[in-house]
């Protein structure tokens, strides 16, 4: 199946997840990283499990965690609930595995410049982030 049509929703808010459908996305995206102020971190990756399971057999489900090396990766990581989709994986730079497919967004000049060898096999997708990217220019 393509994904033609994505929906990002902060993961801080599972009430959101569970009205996402409604949209009609391919593949609902709880996302960790920049719709979750930092405050709200540690809960939302509690809600992204709840989020998760509101969306279970309705839609394919990813989750954004935030960036490698950043306070919040490992923890992110850790936090996954059961039967994602894949793991969008922002300011993708090295190609490490993280044991799940990813989406890998490129969106620094290093990801750009790197990107035929940093796109390993865990990679099942990628996109472009133009305003981090020509942030890190």
């Amino acid at each position: 199946m393509r994904w033609r049509s994505v929906l990002f929703v902060p993961g801080h808010r599972p009430d959101l997840a569970a009205k996402a459908l409604r949209r009609g996305p391919d593949v609902v995206v709880l996302d960790l990283e920049d719709a979750v102020p930092v405050a709200a971190k540690e809960e939302a990756r509690a809600a992204v499990g709840e989020g998760a399971a509101a969306l279970a057999g309705r839609a394919p489900v990813c989750v954004r965690v935030n960036p490698v090396g950043s306070p919040w990766h490992a923890g992110d990581l850790a936090a996954l609930p059961r039967g994602v989709a894949a793991v969008v994986v922002p300011k993708w730079e090295v190609g490490i595995d993280i044991g799940h497919p990813v989406v890998a967004g490129l969106e620094t000049v290093s990801g750009v410049a790197d990107a035929r060898t940093i796109l390993g096999r865990h990679v099942v997708a990628c996109y472009f982030g133009a305003e981090d990217f020509v942030a890190d220019l």
